[in-house]
């Protein structure tokens, strides 16, 4: 299989890529660039300008933000199939976390302004992202809401819950 076909693969797993088309996929996959990391490399720090994306396919990358009192906080932890800094593609303002690799890393970057020229060139493509995003927007909202509202106890067993769910789904 080619790199571009399995970039392609590896694009239509995520959810901002996932609802594009075969041929659409393509076009970004053939604008993805390789990029490697070894264990301990920073790949963006928390205030830098962001303008690409980050596709992992192997390894896996944390990523953390300075607490107020100058604690570093663990926000994720990203292996393989995961996305990060999605929005540099269409905001191009600071990074709100570092990014680290914690073991070798390889990945695909895509520049902001590599997708937007293919946006450009198909609008029908900004249509499908903008709903892609628009759907983490929606369930990031009810997770805030989940979280105002329950107790500890709750918010405990949701997160459990959606746990065994996907789970059960990687599974199927």
């Amino acid at each position: 299989m080619s790199n571009e076909a399995d970039t392609a693969r590896l694009l239509a797993g995520t959810e901002v890529f996932g609802g594009l088309e075969p041929r659409e996929l393509e076009a970004v996959a053939r604008v993805a660039v390789p990029r490697h990391w070894d264990r301990g490399e920073v790949i963006f720090r928390e205030g830098d300008r962001g303008d690409t994306c980050y596709l992992l396919r192997t390894g896996a990358v944390v990523l953390t933000r300075e607490h107020q009192d100058g604690r570093m906080v663990a926000l994720a932890e990203l292996r393989a199939g995961a996305l990060f800094g999605e929005l540099a593609m269409f905001r191009g303002e600071t990074r709100s976390a570092t990014a680290e690799a914690i073991e070798a890393t390889t990945s695909v970057a895509l520049l902001a302004g590599d997708v937007q020229r293919l946006i450009r060139r198909n609008p029908g493509l900004s249509l499908k992202l903008l709903a892609a995003l628009a759907e983490r927007v929606s369930r990031t909202n009810e997770r805030l809401l989940q979280q105002s509202f329950q107790t500890v106890a709750g918010r405990v067993a949701s997160a459990l819950l959606a746990q065994t769910i996907a789970r059960q789904a990687e599974g199927a």
